[in-house]
């Protein structure tokens, strides 16, 4: 039995949520197998400086001289986390790969996970 992976990150702007400026968000698409997560990259560009083709700011801007390499960093540390399920032989999702990337993996706790936690620390309080 054969199994592929795909995976993808392209950046993109946020039209829908265009600033009064003219500024436009651009976010992050990881996409795994086919599930695809968003998450902000907090920085935004005028939608002339941007090249949707290449998911870049235009070469000949002042911006791009700052934006472009972030973006590359950005790319990078995604791929990295992806490549760190896929080295331990974990299941990887769209989501996982970007939690990680976050910093918010193992964060998610059940409510069972905070009553032992309150009943455990707090309790020696009261």
């Amino acid at each position: 039995m054969r199994t592929t992976k795909s995976f993808g990150i392209h950046f993109w702007l946020k039209r829908s949520k265009q600033q009064k400026d003219g500024h436009i968000p651009i976010y992050g698409r990881i996409s795994v197998n086919g599930d695809r997560k968003d998450f902000s990259l907090r920085r935004s560009i005028l939608d002339k400086h941007w090249c949707s083709q290449t998911g870049r700011a235009l070469p000949k801007t002042n911006i791009s001289k700052t934006l472009n390499p972030h973006l590359d960093e950005v790319a990078t540390e995604v791929k990295e986390c992806y490549e760190s399920f896929v080295k331990t032989r974990e299941f990887v999702s769209a989501l996982r790969v970007k939690m990680r990337f976050l910093g918010l993996e193992g964060e998610v706790e059940t409510l069972l996970d905070f009553i032992k936690h309150h009943r455990d620390e707090e309790l020696k309080k009261l």
